[in-house]
């Protein structure tokens, strides 16, 4: 009997250690699945980011020398094109060793300014100023369209770490948080994240000009928004009287889409109306959001 006893508890210690395994392994799959979904999150922000800089480039490219003087060297004859690869040689041969080199520090010259100014069009340019400082310059762009630069000024103090000495970067933008987690670990990091601020902020302030300009027929009164245009507020209407207010949040400010949207109506629309406009906004431009949502 004791045996038996004995066996029975085993077998019911057994079960009990399964079941708790069973239970710990659900909760762990509930962890990695929060944690899969939380990665997605931050990839479709990564797209937006990545779809916002082939925008640049593409401004880059269409500027590029090779694209102005393609269809120019296309375009020329297969004999004219002999004759100036004959030309060359004989200009080659008639020169003397000083004056190609001089040809050839002049064309890297021009190089070294050609790469100078498609730098710039990446967004940023760093120069050399007085003493350990440089001077660190940011371009802003959205959808191809150039706006204003911003400035700072990073030096090297006596204990060898850089340090902001000062800059007209947007006051609403943690610069502070910037310099103590990358300046003296990672600049390049500091420079891009300082870059994709500025340009989401840019970028966000565009969105209400473009809107109040191309969508004032379906906008009552103005659109309201915080200095960084991080929150904003605009009143649209509906089918006949109805109308609706939309605000915007923008928690990330490197983003340039909004990460939360709430609509305000007063019995107007159905939940499934709502459900729409909320998605919309969060994956469109507010203007092509607004023509998107049906007013009919």
């Amino acid at each position: 009997m004791e045996v038996l006893t004995e066996r029975l508890s085993r077998g019911t210690l057994h079960h009990l250690q399964k079941l708790e395994q069973q239970a710990q392994d659900l909760r762990h799959g509930s962890k990695t699945r929060a944690k899969q979904e939380r990665m997605l999150r931050d990839l479709q922000k990564a797209v937006h980011q990545l779809q916002e800089r082939r925008d640049l480039l593409k401004v880059q490219i269409a500027n590029s020398p090779n694209k102005v003087l393609g269809p120019i060297l296309q375009n020329t004859d297969s004999e004219d094109k002999k004759a100036l690869v004959m030309a060359v040689k004989e200009t080659m041969k008639r020169m003397d060793k000083k004056t190609l080199k001089g040809a050839v520090t002049e064309a890297t010259k021009l190089k070294q300014r050609e790469l100078s100014v498609s730098y710039r069009l990446t967004g940023c340019t760093i120069h050399k100023t007085d003493g350990n400082s440089v001077r660190v310059r940011w371009d802003t762009f959205d959808r191809g369209q150039y706006f204003q630069p911003y400035y700072a000024v990073i030096s090297l103090n006596s204990a060898k770490s850089l340090h902001l000495v000062k800059h007209n970067l947007p006051y609403f933008l943690p610069i502070k948080d910037f310099e103590t987690k990358h300046l003296n670990t990672d600049m390049q990091a500091f420079v891009q994240v300082v870059g994709d601020s500025l340009n989401a902020f840019v970028s966000r302030r565009h969105q209400v000009e473009e809107a109040t300009e191309e969508c004032q027929k379906f906008i009552r009164g103005e659109i309201t928004s915080s200095n960084a245009f991080n929150n904003i507020d605009l009143t649209l209407s509906s089918s006949g009287q109805t109308c609706f207010d939309v605000q915007l949040f923008y928690d990330d400010l490197k983003g340039n889409r909004p990460t939360g949207v709430t609509v305000h109506t007063h019995g107007g629309l159905s939940k499934a109306q709502i459900r729409n406009i909320k998605e919309i906004f969060s994956q469109h431009r507010i203007s092509e959001a607004i023509q998107q949502i049906p007013h009919s």
